[in-house]
């Protein structure tokens, strides 16, 4: 038995394997997520270092750590009023750890 290929049957698969290949190549090229960058020392160790100088600036009022909703470790900063450039002399992330700011009124020890 022999099967007979015509041009006509080519050009009605032409359709669906163009598709199938491009569907094909940019899967391939389909970004891959951004791995979030894996801290190197323990968070405790990162507030520690970093406390003296966070707790420096006028608005902050304390620096704690904490988790986000997801059960990720992070530092929060309790700030007086959010600032944009607070946010730009700290950062979103210190060492791996995300930094979350928390507006508080003043803290003050119990009587």
């Amino acid at each position: 038995m022999r099967i007979r290929v015509t041009y006509r049957s080519l050009e009605i698969l032409r359709g669906p394997v163009f598709l199938w290949l491009l569907l094909l190549a940019v899967g391939c090229n389909a970004p891959a997520e951004k791995e979030k960058p894996v801290p190197e020392r323990p968070i405790t160790e990162v507030m520690n270092d970093n406390a003296d100088r966070i707790m420096a600036l006028d608005e902050v009022v304390m620096v704690a750590i904490g988790e986000m909703k997801d059960g990720t470790p992070c530092i929060q900063v309790y700030v007086k009023y959010k600032s944009d450039i607070l946010a730009d002399e700290i950062g979103v992330e210190l060492e791996g750890y995300p930094v979350v700011y928390i507006v508080s009124d003043e803290i003050r020890p119990l009587n």
